[in-house]
């Protein structure tokens, strides 16, 4: 075992581990048991628990008390026993099963099965287990204890479907955001099935042997056996066929392969077929050599089935290597004296990661070459460091790119990077291609610069204008010169420890401002990232809604506006009205994360989390306009494009955390060339503008004191008043604010620049979740924030005002330091 972690939990091996939990293991670890990666068993103990399986094929068993169980990545078998339990499924297909106790349910992505009840005699609460994101194309409920469809009475209620007892009139569970019709049809009785987490997935699949000629086979899924895994083995790389006919009932087909080897599986690994009724389904997909396998799974009824497989052997590809991610990295065992690698990028494989330790202060640099490339092949580089020193690498640790087109030579060259890990990523872009990687590190022993003071009255180089102070910027924005009364220090309800935002949101002064009833109502914030979760709990009800489309006909773009279907915005990366994340890259969680700080609910404890999360946006009553501009495809073009139709379709600020991540000499105006235009469209709208806001960027920390001096762009377009910068304060201690080493600091010459609480800052995450993340992109959503309060005390202000109030209302008393993560500098006292 690891033992504790400074992040507050006990962490398990990267193996597959078998563990009992005892009374006292998680005394000292408030966010509980993580079991990290491999296949783990965990057994509860019996007082309440909290269990991460992360990723692998997890058993998890919560024992006695209310236990909070989390199975993450891939098919876990999850368990709550007595108590009320939170049984939360992940990424995988999971069996929930909730025994006994009112246990709510979370199955998150892919199929899942619900078993809700083990006896008739046992009657959960009134309301039964509940389960909260039920999705009739891919769940199924499971029953027990004699229970079967017919034994059911559904009943709707407001907020979804009571599922009563027809003996009893018990209501053995409540299912949310589905109708009775949406439920018919999904029960299945569980009495005689194995639901032993080790028969139901790849451990015990049925072994086809190496494939290479066609190959049939007849079987059955039904309610006495839900689902069937094979296994294959493909000696080369090849296109399969696979096709599922003779259906006498429902049944749906999933692909696998690990084309990774590490052992899981994740949703870029995956391949469906989910035909309706008795259709057949199909698959056909190019495969890598090496282990595959198949699911069978019950959808509806029994299902007699055909198997049938078939392969055609593609041409050869070249050899590679399975480093594509922080577990199995190539370690760069002497960067001083140079390194090369040879190896491949291609559809099998995406990205080849190397790790690099500088000792030292250093310049860096990394050649990327190509040999023997497919028609249409382009690979890039990045680096990225490892900033909290996890030894992985975080959506908030912003990479180096170098994205040249084609088979174009890929160069990064870095001074004075700061000591520490960094990452070295090959990213295939298309086609296939070969590769020598060439580094080389070079010890940079430059004494640090630090910023000259401004000159500038109350204006900083490294914090601007300050703190921002919510209760003196929308005082003034009502024209009140003073600032709104104090307001006792808000705390989160509840009597169990709770995690949230509430500290950030006090140094900020908010609860002044929703004292004088000001919450947002009415303002539409637009969050340019990554997407958003329209369905989190707590961001739901405030997701912008386009009235024409959600009245309208699929199909039609019926409000004119040049998009179809965007109901609730659009994703300008895929080109489709669903904003979403898209799980299947890298970056999930970060627009999730950015909208709840601006207008997560104000429900007090999380129903869903029992209270142990407490998480409220700044603006709880606006409007979260979700605009997806970043992905593996996202450009300046896209970044544009998101602007204009947050403009266009109503929205009255935009936040946007992300920027180009390098120092000053890699700083390209030219780079966001069209964002420009699009800012400058954005601030003359009629009547008084969209007011813009842009995380400055976590650059500092990675290069040596003097090398990043003043925001990333876009963020530096506020030197132009197109935008307000944002930087990131240490707020974990209130009474003394601290700088953050990583942000990127004002400059010093006057600029829209304030700063907010961007560290461990506590927010919503797909899919019902909420974290800590760290960064300038999390201190930009509390600025605007903060402006959704300014307009809706005044609707009238325009961008200039807005600007000028932040500015002249922020606090550059509350900061009491600057972090520096190497020396201490030397007076940086504003002038």
């Amino acid at each position: 075992m690891i033992g504790a972690t400074p992040e507050g939990y006990y962490a398990l091996t990267f193996g597959s581990d078998n563990v009992t939990i005892t009374s006292d293991l998680l005394i000292t670890s408030p966010q509980g048991l993580l079991a990290l990666d491999g296949n783990d068993t965990v057994f509860g103990s019996t007082v309440t628990d909290i269990i991460s399986g992360n990723q692998g094929e997890d058993s998890l068993f919560g024992n006695d008390g209310n236990d909070w169980i989390r199975g993450d990545e891939d098919n876990d078998y999850i368990d709550g026993g007595l108590g009320d339990d939170t049984l939360i499924g992940g990424l995988g297909q999971d069996i929930l099963v909730g025994s006994l106790g009112q246990d709510w349910f979370y199955g998150q992505e892919n199929s899942d099965l619900f078993v809700i009840q083990l006896e008739r005699s046992a009657t959960n609460s009134m309301y039964g287990d509940l389960i909260q994101d039920f999705n009739p194309l891919e769940d199924t409920i499971g029953l027990r204890g004699g229970f079967t469809e017919a034994s059911l009475q559904l009943q709707p209620f407001e907020a979804g479907t009571f599922v009563q007892d027809l003996i009893t009139g018990q209501i053995i569970a409540t299912i949310y955001g589905v109708a009775p019709a949406q439920l018919k049809g999904h029960f299945i009785n569980v009495e005689n099935s194995n639901l032993d987490h080790l028969n139901n997935v790849f451990n015990g699949a049925i072994d086809l042997g190496i494939l290479t000629n066609p190959l049939s086979l007849n079987n059955f899924v039904g309610d006495s056996d839900i689902y069937d895994f094979y296994r294959f083995t493909l000696n080369t790389p090849s296109e399969v066929k696979i096709d599922l006919t003779g259906l006498t009932g429902d049944a749906d087909l999933v692909l696998y392969q690990d084309v990774n080897a590490d052992g899981l599986i994740s949703e870029t690994e995956q391949a469906y077929s989910q035909e309706n009724d008795l259709n057949p389904e199909k698959i056909v997909q190019l495969l890598a050599s090496g282990d595959c396998f198949l699911w069978v799974r019950q959808y509806q009824g029994d299902a007699n089935y055909n198997l049938n497989l078939s392969t055609s052997p593609l041409p050869p590809l070249q050899p590679d290597n399975p480093e594509s991610d922080a577990t199995t990295v190539k370690t760069v065992e002497t960067p001083y004296s140079g390194a090369t690698f040879n190896d491949v990028v291609e559809p099998f494989d995406t990205l080849d990661i190397y790790r690099v330790q500088l000792p030292t202060q250093s310049d860096i640099t990394v050649n990327l070459n190509f040999l023997n490339s497919s028609a249409n092949a382009d690979a890039d580089i990045w680096i990225v460091r490892d900033s909290n020193g996890n030894g992985n690498f975080d959506e908030f640790e912003n990479a180096v790119w170098s994205d040249q087109l084609g088979t174009t030579p890929e160069k990064i060259t870095l001074k004075g990077m700061n000591p520490g890990n960094y990452f070295v990523g090959v990213q295939q872009v298309e086609g296939n291609t070969g590769y020598t990687l060439d580094l080389l590190a070079t010890p940079n022993s430059s004494r640090p610069q630090f910023l000259e003071p401004s000159g500038i009255p109350n204006y900083s180089s490294y914090y601007g204008w300050g703190m921002v102070d919510a209760a003196k910027a929308v005082a003034l924005a009502t024209g009140q010169t003073t600032p709104y009364p104090d307001y006792p220090t808000s705390t989160p309800s509840g009597d169990i420890p709770t995690y949230g935002n509430f500290a950030d949101l006090n140094v900020m002064n908010v609860p002044e401002v929703w004292n004088q009833g000001y919450t947002g109502e009415g303002v539409i914030v637009a969050v340019l990232d990554t997407g958003v979760d329209l369905k989190h709990f707590d961001l739901a009800d405030n997701i912008w809604v386009n009235s024409q489309e959600a009245n309208g006909q699929r199909g039609i773009d019926d409000d004119n506006n040049g998009y179809i279907d965007d109901v609730n915005g659009y994703d300008f990366v895929d080109n489709d009205p669903n904003p979403n994340p898209n799980f299947k890259e890298l970056e999930t969680d970060h627009g999730t994360h950015v909208a709840g700080t601006i207008a997560a609910a104000a429900n007090g404890d999380s129903a869903y989390l029992k209270g142990q999360w407490n998480v409220n946006g700044v603006a709880f009553n606006s409007q979260i306009m979700p605009i997806r501009v970043l992905g593996n495809q996202s450009s300046d073009e896209t970044v544009a494009k998101g602007i204009y139709y947050a403009v266009d379709n109503g929205a009255k600020v935009i936040n946007m955390s992300f920027g180009l991540s390098a120092d000053d000499l890699w700083q390209n105006a030219e780079l966001y060339s069209k964002t420009k235009a699009a800012l400058e469209y954005a601030k003359q709208q009629k009547p008084n503008g969209v007011t813009v806001v842009i995380s400055a960027g976590n650059e500092r920390s990675n290069f040596a004191e003097g090398l990043v001096t003043f925001p990333t762009y876009p963020s530096r377009f506020s030197k132009d008043d197109l935008a307000i910068s944002v930087g990131a304060v240490n707020s974990s201690n209130s009474n003394n604010l601290q700088f953050a080493d990583f942000s990127n600091p004002a400059g010093v010459k006057s600029s829209n620049f304030v700063v907010a609480p961007g560290v461990d800052v506590w927010s919503t995450v797909p899919k019902i979740i909420y974290t800590t993340m760290g960064g300038t992109s999390m201190a930009a959503p509390y600025v605007s924030g903060v402006i959704a309060l300014m307009l809706e005390a005044n609707p009238s202000l325009t961008v200039d005002q807005i600007q000028d109030i932040l500015t002249q209302t922020a606090n550059p008393l509350a900061i009491t330091g600057i972090e520096i993560s190497t020396v201490i500098p030397p007076d940086v006292a504003i002038a």
